[in-house]
């Protein structure tokens, strides 16, 4: 009993740990929610004020004054601009046809500027509208670079790949570590206990017509599991059919009278029961069998051994009580064994591998940094060269005057004393 309470208290610190790093992954996403709605607000702030700064110019102008020093007011603006968004301009000289466009949006027509906005798509995934008329016009194409680029490439697809790698990885862990669980046999004699919650969810089509229910879906072989998402379609009350909708292809074909009602459903190694709860199905009724897709922010250990942890199983048959081993060894090897990917993957390296592209990802990151402070700095030079101050040049050419200056008057003295020499004679 001492060692099956410490295998319970192992599994429910792993399930925590999987919580765990779901917080940690749920506090960057809002930390980078938060930013990618500062800097939307900061645009906005910088595009009204180059929308106030060509007004300010075309009253300059029309007075008759000069309006360099607005002009380069507004190309600081973009400055900052630029910093946050990619952005293309369209300057003709002429304020009123200045024109600030981010991925084909205008946001600046002359001193019209447009505000946009963080909106979420149905997938709950957020992007960027321009506010119009009491609505909003969401953007064709979303930019890439900037502050607001990176944000949104961290929230819509960096968060999300880690978090389907890490959920692969606990509902893989779980299936097969429950596959073997419940084929092996408890102290008391008893089998078919699962070790963690089910990782797999069940469901009826919200258009079913009959009344069906589904249960809890198992996994009864991980050497089967495929961690893709299935849909089980009636073609007739008594008939029906099981598709990886994943892959596209059929599992179990439809068979005429292959359906009584709470008989084991079995494909890919799951097996689901459905029942005439309510009445049978109905021909066009579905229902999915599928992953959970935030399981590894649930998972945990089975209730019932948490409460009685003799049901932890070792022995893999009930002769072989209460010494054998061979289920827990065979649990145990899961960790080395090939599991992910048709056998191809094992647990561990598919969490070296989830670690290791992250450093991966984050070494580009960098890299991608240091490309384009160095493309700034060239063409900030380039800019200089042609507008900027030099001030080691423009002290040259002081002391260049200067002596200029100090020669022509030395030429105007010897001029001036000749003329009086000639006088005075």
């Amino acid at each position: 009993m001492a060692e099956r309470q410490a295998v319970v208290a192992q599994g429910k610190t792993l399930a925590r740990q999987f919580s765990l790093y779901a917080d940690g992954i749920d506090r960057v996403a809002v930390d980078m929610r938060s930013d990618l709605k500062g800097s939307v607000s900061t645009v906005n702030n910088l595009t009204q004020q180059i929308a106030d700064t060509n007004r300010a110019i075309i009253s300059a102008e029309a007075g008759g004054n000069d309006a360099n020093d607005l002009r380069d007011t507004r190309d600081s603006l973009l400055g900052k601009l630029a910093n946050l968004t990619e952005l293309s301009v369209v300057d003709n000289g002429n304020p009123l046809d200045f024109t600030v466009q981010v991925k084909g949006q205008t946001l600046v027509q002359g001193v019209q500027a447009q505000q946009i906005e963080v909106v979420n798509e149905a997938d709950g995934r957020p992007t960027l509208a321009v506010l119009q008329g009491g609505g909003s016009n969401p953007f064709f194409d979303l930019p890439e670079r900037g502050r607001i680029g990176a944000a949104l490439q961290v929230i819509r697809t960096d968060i999300p790949k880690v978090q389907a790698g890490l959920n692969k990885i606990a509902v893989f862990l779980a299936a097969n570590v429950n596959a073997h669980h419940a084929a092996g046999y408890a102290l008391d004699g008893t089998t078919g206990h699962p070790f963690f919650t089910a990782p797999l969810t069940a469901g009826a089509g919200a258009s079913n017509t009959g009344g069906a229910a589904v249960g809890a879906p198992a996994v009864v072989d991980g050497t089967a599991f495929t961690g893709h998402d299935y849909q089980i379609s009636f073609t007739a009350a008594d008939t029906y059919q099981v598709v990886d909708a994943t892959s596209g292809a059929t599992v179990v074909p439809a068979v005429a009278g292959n359906y009584t009602s709470g008989a084991t459903i079995a494909f890919d190694g799951i097996e689901v029961a459905i029942t005439d709860s309510g009445g049978p199905p109905a021909g066009g009724d579905t229902f999915s069998v599928a992953p959970g897709s935030a399981f590894y922010t649930s998972m945990g250990v089975d209730s019932t051994l948490v409460t009685n942890p003799q049901l932890v199983v070792a022995s893999a048959s009930g002769a072989g009580l209460p010494g054998d081993n061979e289920a827990a060894m065979a649990i145990a090897d899961l960790a080395t064994t090939g599991v992910i990917g048709s056998g191809s993957t094992t647990l561990n390296d598919a969490v070296s591998g989830l670690v290791s592209q992250a450093g991966v990802d984050s070494a580009q990151a960098q890299k991608g940094l240091e490309r384009q402070n160095l493309v700034v700095s060239q063409v900030q030079a380039q800019r200089d060269a042609v507008s900027g101050v030099s001030i080691d040049e423009e002290a040259a050419n002081l002391v260049e005057f200067q002596r200029s200056y100090q020669a022509a008057a030395k030429v105007i003295a010897t001029a001036d004393k000749m003329l009086e020499t000639l006088l005075n004679m």
